[in-house]
């Protein structure tokens, strides 16, 4: 979840899943168990984690705060998303690179992907969430700026969509860099976000919006991303990757470093060595642990709820906050809050999956098929095979 926008401070303030949360470079061909296991896991890890900010407003602090240690974990779904997005792309964008049109088509796709549900969802919040929630727009060329979702703005509404943003800016750098053999596109596209970053962290990018962004450490979790895919398609590496010794100590590993990573942030760590190395194990674990055909019935089990998590992500702040005087009335009772907490969060989630499958996913269905039949859509490209011939 995380260098964001607003600074380190507002990354830990607002973070939220970010939407890379579906295979963008060509129609849907190949479900992707683990990475859809996580989607799920990062999405309520960060409804967990707002629910517990709420909390205070009704308890005591000796009451909630050993709570909000553990809730604050939740952070890490943003981590977790923007390495999933990096990983992603590459695998769905495997043979895309120099052709003619790929960049046009991915960049659309994701457009028509991010777009018309947060649009959805920001009318809503206009329209249902409490006074003194969030700053709304102050005219026009802000209201306009939010609705694009402009590093700075994104955030002014629906906070958690900071991370938005990220995704946008990754979105179009690696459009870019599908304009280009895969060698040379993604050489480009890592040096871009090296440079970018050494710069940033120099000071030399200056304090806007853009420039944090651009110059963010969190960028850094897309890279890793994609390093995975990379690492996916090296059939020897790949089969190391994929045996049991080696996903127990990506799992664990990932674990126990999630575990510590509250007394890395008091300790001054950078979020993306705190949260985004156990990110990058814990993809890499969901990946190579689907390649080896290692995963259980659980992770299969909850990865059905995978693809709802860019509408849970929407929605969640405006549901906690609609909730409110619910909480407080719990409170009031007698509730304890464990019980708050987990009754908002299963209440958040019901939301969200109310939105993707009455709304989102249709929706999108039919956003698809008008693609597809304007001739948009075009050929998609070949994937990455996902499972390696693993020995």
């Amino acid at each position: 979840m995380e260098g964001t926008l607003e600074g380190r401070t507002a990354d830990r303030r607002h973070p939220a899943a970010g939407p890379a949360d579906a295979p963008s470079g060509g129609a849907p061909a190949q479900r992707l168990v683990g990475v859809e296991f996580l989607r799920f896991a990062a999405a309520l890890g960060v409804v967990v984690y707002h629910a517990g900010l709420e909390l205070r407003a009704f308890f005591q602090p000796a009451q909630v705060e050993p709570l909000l240690v553990w809730t604050w974990i939740g952070n890490a779904g943003v981590p977790v998303f923007f390495t999933i997005s990096g990983f992603i792309m590459l695998h769905g964008m495997h043979g895309g690179f120099g052709h003619p049109g790929s960049a046009w088509r991915f960049l659309l796709r994701r457009l028509l992907r991010i777009y018309p549900i947060y649009w959805i969802a920001l009318l809503a919040y206009l329209l249902a969430l409490p006074p003194g929630r969030a700053a709304m727009p102050a005219d026009g060329a802000e209201a306009l700026a939010t609705a694009l979702l402009l590093p700075g703005h994104a955030a002014r509404v629906i906070t958690p969509a900071w991370t938005l943003s990220f995704e946008m800016f990754f979105y179009l750098a690696f459009a870019a860099a599908l304009l280009l053999p895969r060698r040379a596109g993604l050489g480009l596209l890592g040096a871009f976000f090296l440079a970018g970053i050494a710069l940033g962290q120099a000071g030399a990018l200056g304090e806007s919006a853009p420039a944090r962004l651009a110059g963010s450490p969190l960028l850094l979790e897309f890279l890793a991303g994609i390093g995975i895919a990379l690492a996916l398609q090296r059939r020897r590496l790949a089969a190391r990757l994929s045996r049991p010794a080696a996903l127990r100590a990506m799992l664990w590993g990932a674990l126990a470093l999630f575990l510590l990573s509250p007394l890395a942030d008091r300790a001054g760590l950078p979020a993306v060595l705190h949260m985004g190395v156990p990110a990058l194990l814990l993809v890499a674990w969901a990946v190579f642990a689907e390649a080896g055909g290692r995963l259980g019935p659980a992770v299969r089990w909850l990865s059905r709820f995978g693809s709802g998590s860019y509408a849970l992500y929407l929605i969640h702040i405006l549901v906690l906050a609609l909730l409110l005087p619910l909480a407080g009335a719990l409170a009031d009772a007698g509730g304890r809050p464990l019980a708050v907490l987990l009754l908002l969060t299963a209440l958040a989630f019901l939301a969200g999956e109310a939105l993707h499958r009455l709304l989102e996913r249709p929706l999108l269905r039919v956003l698809r098929r008008r693609l597809a039949g304007a001739g948009g859509a075009g050929k998609p490209p070949p994937r990455a095979p996902l499972r390696p011939p693993v020995g």
